[in-house]
């Protein structure tokens, strides 16, 4: 039941976004950074380390951040007290509900914002890692070809880890315009026709709220996949995807936390993770693999350095 009403409700908003965008096309010229995190003290650590070093600093990074172990409480515990002099960093533990602690979040945002409408929210998984310069320019130019862009898909992008299969760029009519891509997703069982995405990829903020405030979900997962009902009538009228022609972001397939998916991958267990974090590990990427890089998710390309 839920399902087929989420199919509505999704296909309707996104309808009503594409009407209101031919009569007026906002252009996006702000943009705010929300990041999901669960029991991954370690590996948002990384992110966190990476968006830092590649990421634009004027650009605000809400990290929505649950735990169901006492022990990786103090793992949070600690990534607090080791970012708390960035003043761009915001952690907010989830409270009542996923759905209660991300509407305060964007209330929050509309609240600073002039105008939500010219509003962007990128999104992160605490899981990925970022490994090419993204400045506040660069996101704006991407939003000028589509309303939805993503950081996760590239020239490079030749196969998906999460479907075991083949995916290529070169399957569909994309267009050039300086370093992006710009193409209409498919009806097709691949990553790149998977539009909205929390893992490096932009929604706008208007439609965004509209999805918190009428769909039905209990988690990021199920929010992502009632969105993407949507997806439809997205496609249907043949609306935009774009993104850089490198891959930006990754995601580092090391461990499972959510259930309300099965992710493909062989897995780290949370405990021993935690134990490396407590024990001043760090999560790295290796930049002589970056080239071999293929895929939004892998399982190679990272290793472990504990701080002196």
């Amino acid at each position: 039941m839920f399902k087929i009403y989420n199919l509505i409700v999704s296909n309707l908003l996104i309808l009503l976004f594409i009407f209101k965008r031919f009569f007026k096309k906002d252009n996006y010229l702000d943009f705010e950074v929300i990041i999901f995190s669960y029991n991954r003290p370690l590996q948002l650590d990384s992110l966190l380390a990476s968006l830092i070093k590649f990421f634009d600093k004027n650009i605000n990074l809400n990290i929505l951040y649950k735990y169901d172990k006492k022990d990786m409480s103090k793992g949070y515990e600690k990534l607090i007290a080791n970012y708390i002099t960035k003043k761009n960093i915001k952690f907010i533990k989830e409270n009542l509900s996923f759905k209660h602690s991300l509407s305060k979040i964007t209330k929050n945002i509309k609240k600073n914002k002039k105008n939500k409408n010219t509003t962007n929210i990128l999104f992160f998984v605490d899981d990925q890692i970022l490994f090419r310069e993204i400045n506040i320019n660069s996101l704006i130019k991407l939003s000028r070809y589509s309303p939805i862009s993503t950081l996760r898909i590239g020239l490079n992008t030749k196969w998906s880890f999460n479907l075991n299969k083949k995916q290529s760029l070169e399957f569909y009519k994309y267009k050039e315009s300086e370093d992006c891509l710009i193409w209409c997703p498919k009806f097709a069982d691949d990553e790149i026709s998977y539009v909205f995405s929390f893992d490096g990829s932009t929604i706008p903020l208007d439609l965004f709220d509209k999805f918190l405030k009428y769909l039905i979900f209990k988690g990021p997962n199920s929010l992502e996949t009632s969105m993407n009902y949507g997806s439809i009538i997205y496609k249907i009228f043949k609306q935009k995807i774009s993104c850089f022609k490198e891959q930006s972001i990754v995601n580092i397939v090391i461990s499972m936390v959510q259930t309300e998916t099965t992710n493909r991958g062989k897995f780290i267990d949370i405990n021993k993770l935690m134990e490396l974090f407590e024990d001043n590990f760090k999560l790295k990427l290796d930049y002589k693999k970056i080239k071999s890089f293929n895929s939004p998710h892998i399982d190679y390309g990272y290793y472990f350095k504990k701080n002196k």
